[in-house]
């Protein structure tokens, strides 16, 4: 079985609103201002869907004027007023037509650019075809591959708004490794990408914005089970570039701006750390909360600080010679 046209949906939906008025106000339905209230809906579809393609819509639209033309002559049986009155409509239709028509490029590209923005632009296509299918708000399933071979499952929400469709966000979820679902709510957080979205159901903290420092709180949880975002507050403050420049890394410049940019994105970052001459492999994570730029396996790292703290100690407790100490020791040598 096809699935139902916009126009077939929309007048279905009449179709209900008029039963639930017939029940409240069973006089209403027949009445002349019932059929003012119906001629004005029909002109108002008409102008909606005036451009659709759909060839069951284009047939619709044909019988819906039949309709109008019914509901013309019961109101205004006088044919001079009902001819001017048509041609001021049928004007009218067309003019809201255009507006419709540039309305619905308008929210096409604002829907685009939107999605893209949070990196959903591959699936911009099947969300489209929804919206011309639609007459209510709606949400779209999707999964994601990461870049840990993981799964994370989105559910990429729009609303129905007075000239057309408009993508309002996603909430996101990813199984643990104890098997268990840890998911959150990103629909007012419109400048998180998926990638951030994921590095935060990780566990991580990402920088938005619009809201500073963001990390998920796992002992937090709103009605729907979704792990609310926590939100560090400027007195943190966390300058990633400023931390990096603390840490003595083998680094270029240009290396370091990259790699503040992705632990703004919730990525641990790989890095060389330099003790003297040593150079050990390290992996780096941002923690606002700390307002530091952790370095998570700090293990070998610990150990040589700790083997470097020996060596200087020792060197630091041998006494200093007198230069007549010296002397002597240099004849002796002779």
């Amino acid at each position: 079985m096809e699935a139902e046209s916009k126009l077939e949906k929309a007048m279905a939906e009449w179709q209900q609103w008029e039963q639930r008025l017939q029940k409240l106000v069973p006089g209403h339905i027949g009445s002349k201002e019932h059929m003012r209230q119906t001629l004005a809906h029909y002109e108002v579809l008409r102008a909606k869907h005036y451009n659709t393609i759909d060839g069951f819509d284009r047939i619709a639209l044909k019988a819906l004027k039949g309709e109008q033309r019914k509901l013309e002559r019961k109101l205004y049986p006088n044919l001079i007023v009902r001819l001017l009155r048509r041609m001021i409509v049928e004007s009218d239709i067309k003019a809201r037509a255009n507006r419709y028509s540039r309305s619905d490029d308008t929210n096409l590209r604002s829907n685009y650019t939107d999605m893209k923005k949070a990196g959903l632009e591959r699936h911009y296509m099947s969300a489209a075809q929804k919206m011309r299918q639609a007459v209510s708000d709606f949400s779209m399933p999707v999964a994601l591959s990461t870049a840990d071979k993981e799964v994370m499952d989105l559910q990429v929400h729009f609303k129905n708004r007075e000239l057309g469709y408009a993508y309002d966000g996603y909430q996101a979820s990813i199984k643990t490794a104890e098997g268990k679902v840890r998911s959150a709510d990103f629909r007012e957080y419109g400048d998180i990408n998926q990638t951030q979205a994921y590095n935060l159901l990780k566990g991580r903290a990402v920088f938005s914005e619009s809201r500073g420092w963001c990390q998920l709180d796992p002992n937090d949880k709103d009605a729907m089970g979704n792990n609310k975002i926590r939100q560090f507050p400027e007195q943190f403050g966390l300058d990633v570039l400023k931390a990096l420049q603390d840490i003595p890394l083998k680094i270029t410049d240009e290396q370091r701006l990259k790699i503040a940019e992705r632990l703004k994105q919730g990525e641990q970052v790989d890095a060389i750390y330099v003790i003297g001459k040593k150079e050990i492999p390290v992996v780096l994570e941002a923690s606002p909360s700390r307002g530091i730029v952790r370095i998570i396996n700090d293990g070998a790292l610990k150990e040589e600080k700790k083997a470097n703290s020996i060596k200087n100690n020792v060197v630091a407790m041998q006494p200093k010679m007198q230069p007549q100490q010296r002397q002597r020791t240099l004849r002796k040598s002779k």
